[in-house]
């Protein structure tokens, strides 16, 4: 089974989401969990490391990988994005 996981700007969520309901192909299923699931994100280049560092490890995920893992005991999906260009760090 291949999967990936999408996530959306809150504020233009119903708005996302019902694209791609619309474009899905073939035997392709949408699951929205948005009201199941949370985005912490760290990014910027003062901090983002450190910040990061004191909820989970990083050192093994290069830029742009992910891992499983655990935020405050939580199981997470970590990933080093940093989509705005810097470094960063998302936890969802």
């Amino acid at each position: 089974m291949n999967r990936f996981i999408v996530v959306v700007n809150r504020r233009i969520e119903k708005k996302d989401t019902a694209w791609m309901r619309k474009h899905l192909a073939g035997d392709a299923v949408m699951e929205d969990r948005t009201e199941e699931l949370s985005l912490i994100a760290f990014q910027g280049s003062s901090g983002s490391c450190a910040a990061a560092a004191g909820l989970f490890g990083h050192e093994d995920i290069p830029y742009f990988g992910f891992r499983s893992g655990q935020v405050a005991g939580a199981p997470a999906l970590i990933s080093r994005t940093g989509y705005t260009g810097e470094d960063g760090f998302d936890s969802s």
